[in-house]
């Protein structure tokens, strides 16, 4: 059959052929080895299979004491390599051992270093540090460098020292010890006193039957040295005491001291001992803290131990634990007056001036005494302490007196010091204090009525802290601080002082006033060598006045009034006591006092103001244009050196000549005394005629 189709044109299959496929050529991988091996002193990373043209990072390590020098066979030397395989590779990394050296570090007296040297490997880098000990400074290393730090690369044996040395004594550092300052190098500088030569006339002391070799230890100074029983350890207070016996030596002496017998040559003996509930050591007698003077006048000095020091603890750099200062100031108060070299009160109260002048802000408790002074002040100036430990205290804290004139710029350190040298054959102390500084006498009162009150520029929170501990003080009889206290009321009648008043002491008594009130004193002795202050307290804010034996004055509300009767006896010696009485009237403010005459002074230097200067009822009246007081019957007389300023007393303020008042002698007077007498209260004014400004106000009570 012929047939016409698409169909019959293709080609017919074979049912049982197949296509031809080509497969793709693999070419093999080619690989090489890298084998790492290591001499003796290092190792390497390891080796392995790595596929051609790889770049394989290597590197060599040393163990401590080797360095790497190179990889065998080839000719690089750095211990880290980049290798591209092409072919198996073979390397050994080649070790050689360091060498090693010894290097000796070391410090000398006064300080230390922060290695101590050893055997180090070649190239090794070495950091030393010096630091020198309290007392010294570092000045350098034995090769000549001066940095405290020092950097070295080993390359050899060698021996490198830190260098001190010791820092001298230096009173304006005394927060640092010197403590290569205190030794037991006695060979060098000044003698010390052969202690088997030693008496103590005054107990009876020596050093027979003490082995002095065997059984004591001491410590020196370059002026000073301390023994103390060998059983016992009191280096550190040793060292505490000289550090501030030569602190103390030095302030007075450049103050102008006079030095102690062979201070030139010999150091002057301390001795620590115990002979208490703390311990009992071989110096027999119970000396207690003093200066002292053995059989050839020259000083010595003893502290007690009383458990009130620790070896422990690290000594304290601001003051000392005993009355270091205090006692070196006795040793440096030598006169050849006798009269003033045996006044005890002026040497006592000098000695603790001196020991507070750098102390009193530090150490707590140096003013204690002032308390026991404010307390006993109607004792004489010249008290000894014969009799009782209060009368010593007394004398301590009679300071007082000496930091007040200092404060008003009348003495120094250097005042005292001249004083021992400087005083006149057979002068007391008071007389000295008389002939030296200008109106002593004024200023002793000026200083009596302050301490009634504590008017003082220092220390009076001090001062107050310490009243307190002694009243809280047991078994103490503590005196009385005013010998009497009024409140809102007078004495009924005549009053007489528990305690009598001594020569140069004074007494006070308080009047606490709740109003506006006026006071009549009288005052009454067969002494006329008083005088009578009148303090005004508002506020903390003081006024001072003078009382005449028969006087008055006036109380605001809520004013505190204060009278101190101060003696000034000519008799500068003895016991004397000078006995008074006195009474005081309160009166209502309103009421008229007994009249009293008035006198003040008044002068101009321009047209501004009036200047006058004298006194009224509230006491001493000074500067310009001042407010004045006066009772109904008072005498005032104003007297007049005001050229061209016509003085005028007015019943209203204001220039001209009217409005005068009625009864005034001389009244508008520019030169002369104006009098008046008034007769009834009220206000007033004074007032120049020309110039409005020149105006002040007149209170007739």
């Amino acid at each position: 059959m012929l047939t016409c189709s698409t169909e019959d044109d293709s080609e017919s299959a074979t049912p049982n052929s197949q296509q031809s496929i080509t497969e793709p050529v693999v070419t093999p991988i080619t690989q090489f080895t890298l084998t790492m091996t290591a001499s003796e002193g290092g190792n390497v990373t390891t080796g392995g299979t790595y596929d051609e043209g790889t770049d394989v990072p290597i590197t060599a390590t040393p163990s401590e004491g080797y360095e790497f020098v190179g990889w065998e066979g080839r000719g690089e030397t750095t211990a880290e390599l980049t290798i591209t395989l092409n072919s198996d590779v073979s390397l050994n990394a080649l070790f050689s051992a360091l060498a090693q050296y010894t290097i000796t570090v070391s410090a000398l007296e006064g300080g230390t270093v922060s290695i101590e040297g050893g055997s180090y490997y070649e190239g090794t880098e070495l950091t030393i540090t010096a630091s020198a000990d309290e007392g010294y400074e570092f000045i350098g290393w034995s090769d000549g460098e001066t940095s405290q730090i020092k950097n070295l690369i080993v390359s050899e044996n060698s021996s490198i020292t830190s260098q001190f040395l010791p820092l001298e004594f230096d009173v304006y550092s005394m927060s640092v010890i010197k403590f290569a300052e205190y030794n037991k190098d006695t060979l060098l500088g000044k003698k010390t006193v052969n202690l088997g030569d030693f008496y103590f006339p005054y107990l009876q002391w020596d050093f027979s039957g003490i082995n002095i070799n065997e059984e004591l230890d001491y410590l020196a100074s370059d002026n000073f040295i301390v023994y103390w029983d060998k059983k016992y350890d009191h280096t550190n207070y040793a060292i505490d005491i000289l550090r501030w016996s030569e602190f103390s030596a030095f302030k007075l002496i450049e103050a102008g001291s006079p030095k102690p017998k062979d201070y030139d040559t010999h150091r002057i003996n301390i001795f620590i001992f115990r002979n208490d509930e703390f311990g009992i050591d071989l110096f027999e007698p119970d000396f207690g803290q003093a200066g002292h003077g053995d059989s050839n006048n020259r000083s010595f000095i003893t502290y007690p131990f009383y458990n009130n020091f620790s070896e422990e603890a690290e000594i304290n750099r601001e003051y000392p634990t005993m009355n270091v200062l205090h006692e070196i100031g006795h040793i440096f108060q030598s006169s050849n007056n006798y009269l003033f070299d045996s006044r005890r009160w002026y040497r006592e109260s000098t000695a603790s001036y001196f020991e507070s002048l750098f102390l009193a802000d530090k150490r707590p408790g140096t003013l204690r005494f002032i308390a026991d002074y404010l307390h006993s002040t109607h004792l004489r100036l010249w008290k000894d302490y014969n009799s009782s430990s209060r009368e010593l205290q007394h004398l301590y804290g009679l300071e007082l007196l000496f930091h007040y004139l200092t404060w008003q710029n009348e003495i120094d350190l250097s005042f005292i010091a001249r004083s021992w040298n400087d005083s006149l054959s057979g002068e007391t102390p008071l007389e000295y204090l008389i002939r030296k500084i200008p109106d002593f006498k004024q200023k002793f009162f000026d200083f009596s009525l302050r301490v009634a009150v504590l008017d003082f520029p220092f220390w009076v929170d001090k001062i107050d802290e310490a009243i307190s501990q002694l009243i809280n003080r047991p078994d103490t009889d503590i005196g009385q601080r005013h010998e009497l206290i009024l409140e809102n009321s007078g004495t009924e009648g005549f009053y007489t002082p528990n305690n009598s008043v001594e020569g140069w002491g004074f007494s006070s008594i308080k009047i606490i006033n709740s109003n506006n009130s006026n006071y009549d004193l009288e005052f009454i002795s067969d002494f006329t060598e008083y005088r009578i202050g009148l303090v005004k307290e508002n506020n903390n804010n003081f006024e001072y006045f003078e009382l005449s034996y028969n006087d008055s004055f006036n109380l605001n509300e809520n004013e505190i009034g204060y009278i101190v009767f101060t003696n000034f006896t000519n008799n500068y010696y003895g016991l004397d006591t000078y006995p008074f009485e006195f009474k005081v009237s309160k009166n209502p403010l309103s009421s008229t006092s007994r009249a009293a005459s008035f006198s003040l002074d008044v002068s101009a230097t321009s047209s501004s103001d009036y200047t006058l200067s004298g006194t009224d009822r509230t006491g001493n009246i000074s500067g310009n244009d001042p407010d004045l007081v006066f009772n109904v019957g008072d005498t005032i007389n104003f007297v007049a050196n005001a050229s061209g300023h016509p003085f005028y007393l007015k019943t209203t303020a204001g220039t001209g000549t009217g409005n005068t008042i009625s009864g005034v002698t001389n009244n508008g007077a520019a030169v002369g005394t104006i009098t008046w007498t008034p007769t009834s209260a009220g206000t007033f004014y004074y007032q120049c005629s020309l110039h409005g400004g020149m105006v002040g106000t007149i209170t007739i009570q």
